[in-house]
């Protein structure tokens, strides 16, 4: 089962994953920042 992704949309998801990506990227650093022996 398939259906079409309007470009847009699929535009949207990769940005909110990127977005994602990079806030659980940033708090990993803050992690090792505060509490380098918890990573």
């Amino acid at each position: 089962m398939t259906f079409a992704i309007p470009s847009e949309l699929h535009h949207d998801l990769l940005r909110v994953e990127q977005i994602l990506q990079e806030r659980m990227r940033a708090r990993y650093s803050v992690i090792a920042m505060v509490n380098p022996h918890v990573v």
